[in-house]
């Protein structure tokens, strides 16, 4: 089973994706009908994951269906491995919260998140490392969520928790958890320039980069994501520093990582590439590059006429 779900994993940006999570889903569903103590898990991670899969493609309502019938599942369970039920439980709770915020249900999903929180924290777990992870996922989620709600100072007092849980992983296993470190240092570093704290902002972000320049120099297509929107980002903080020069070369260095794998694959890649290519034209307009955003803009018309 857990081959399915790894295969899965890897169908990242894949049209296959729907069709292969439903035919586990529904393959899943008739083994837990035939033994519900047995199959409880995985068929509510099998939910779990076609729920994301309709997310995926804008489907939240059924997506927020089905993640609620697998909280309903793994709530009613009755798992002998407790740590992977308390995983599975925390991380349904974190899932459906995460739909909720976004479904404009925030009340519902903070009151779930801190559920998740209060499940992680207290629960004795025997995997530490899969456990800190999974804790410093919803740490971020309900910052994420107490931000949208305008509890800013509670946010940044959870991400800050979760960074410094996560650095202390970083220097035990640099490749394990190089992803969770730098998106660690991004997060905050965007709350903090939220809260006007640009010069601390900088400092982080500039040490994300730092870091995932590292696993993008060795592996280019598994982190070009994460690696231009840390150069995305950055690039604004040094615009709002009047370090106009640098941000404009950091977008230009981002827009030409992104392009190359949008016009291949241009549904993927467009939402990433269009964030940009729009804050590199602003910042050509703002500081007189007039020629180039021109150009630019020419260039993103012309991408447009042929979608």
């Amino acid at each position: 089973m857990l081959t399915c779900f790894n295969k899965y994993n890897q169908m990242k940006n894949s049209k296959k994706e729907l069709s292969y999570t439903n035919s586990l889903y529904l393959f899943l569903e008739k083994l837990y009908k035939y033994n519900q103590e047995l199959w409880s898990e995985s068929y509510s991670e099998s939910l779990n994951i076609l729920a994301h899969s309709y997310y995926n493609i804008g489907k939240k309502d059924k997506a927020i269906e089905l993640q609620e019938k697998a909280l309903m599942i793994i709530e009613n369970g009755d798992f002998k491995n407790k740590d992977r039920w308390l995983e599975s439980y925390s991380r349904i709770l974190n899932n459906l919260a995460y739909s909720y915020l976004n479904s404009e249900k925030k009340d519902k999903a903070i009151e779930l998140q801190e559920k998740a929180l209060m499940i992680i924290e207290n629960g004795d777990f025997k995997n530490k490392d899969r456990c800190f992870q999974l804790y410093s996922r919803i740490l971020h989620n309900l910052a994420y969520s107490y931000l949208n709600s305008e509890k800013k100072d509670k946010a940044i007092e959870l991400q800050e928790k979760a960074l410094m849980i996560i650095k202390n992983g970083y220097f035990e296993n640099k490749d394990r958890w190089l992803e969770s470190y730098s998106r660690s240092l991004n997060e905050l570093a965007n709350s903090y320039f939220k809260n006007e704290k640009i010069e601390k902002a900088i400092e982080l972000q500039e040490k994300a980069l730092m870091i995932i320049e590292s696993g993008y120099f060795e592996n280019k297509y598994k982190w070009l994501e994460s690696y231009s929107l840390i150069l995305h980002n950055l690039s604004i903080f040094y615009f709002s520093f009047n370090k106009k020069e640098k941000a404009i070369e950091l977008q230009e260095k981002a827009l030409i990582i992104i392009e190359d794998v949008y016009l291949k694959n241009k549904y993927g890649w467009r939402e990433l590439y269009s964030k940009i290519s729009n804050s590199l034209y602003l910042l050509y307009s703002n500081h007189g590059k007039t020629s180039e955003a021109k150009s630019l803009l020419e260039k993103l018309q012309k991408i447009q006429n042929n979608n």
